[in-house]
């Protein structure tokens, strides 16, 4: 009953594509940003741009599991989160590697403002997460994220979800900030063992947008190629670790 239950929400999801006014076909994923009353809409209006979608993982031992993947949207034009995905969707495969954390408005500096002419005012900031002990610079605070903090009117039902993508095969990190709900929240800090991340889209080069910047130094990097070197060739002793510097990087 419990497979039925997630196999009924995941084919439901897998329906539902997004309303166009134009009569001519686009890709039926691509979604419409309502400026003025802050959303984005679905065949149905969605208030947040964090989304929780349960999915089936891998079979075994003749089941299949059921988890959970965290769908992020993708603004497009000049506030595209991955300039290789399709604009204006919301999906979880925009990078390899995906941390989230819940934060509180009151750990979120605002430090730049912006007015786009499609998706509103949207911010840069910085985030401190205590749970984590710590400090992000430059982050991206999404239009709908940033709407909810100026209202200044809490919500229970509704949290900021710090998200950093990484790719490690790239050396490069996005950290934004992104508006969920109880349930995004609840996955987060009492489930994220079934939050699961799928294969990414497959990345043409080193510029997937404005927001992304290098997650190791050079020297760092050195040092992580030449572990995965010596790893690979069985010259590297199992318990030989990454440096904590490097670690705390690539980690939640």
């Amino acid at each position: 009953m419990r497979f039925v239950y997630f196999f009924t929400l995941i084919i439901t999801s897998l329906m539902i594509g997004c309303q166009s006014k134009e009569e001519q076909w686009r890709n039926p994923n691509v979604c419409d940003f309502i400026n003025e009353d802050k959303c984005i809409k679905v065949n149905y209006e969605l208030d947040y741009d964090i989304i929780p979608r349960p999915t089936l993982g891998l079979v075994f031992q003749n089941r299949s599991d059921v988890g959970v993947e965290m769908e992020i949207f993708n603004y497009g034009k000049t506030i595209v989160i991955n300039k290789y995905a399709i604009d204006n969707i919301y999906s979880s495969k925009l990078a390899p590697i995906s941390h989230f954390y819940i934060v509180g408005a009151e750990n979120i500096s605002i430090t730049n403002t912006f007015n786009d002419e499609t998706y509103g005012e949207w911010a840069k900031g910085r985030v401190v997460v205590t749970e984590f002990n710590r400090l992000f610079e430059n982050v991206f605070i999404s239009p709908l994220a940033y709407n909810y903090i100026q209202k200044k009117q809490y919500d229970d039902n509704d949290y900021l979800v710090l998200v950093r993508l990484i790719s490690l095969e790239n050396n490069c990190t996005f950290n934004g900030i992104f508006y969920g709900d109880y349930l995004t929240e609840w996955i987060i800090n009492s489930n994220y063992k079934q939050i699961m991340i799928k294969q990414p889209i497959n990345f043409a080069g080193n510029n997937r947008g404005a927001f992304w910047s290098p997650l190791l130094t050079d020297e760092e990097y050195k040092i992580y190629e030449s572990f995965l070197q010596m790893r690979q060739m069985g010259l590297m002793p199992n318990q030989q670790k990454l440096p904590r510097t490097i670690i705390e990087k690539i980690t939640r």
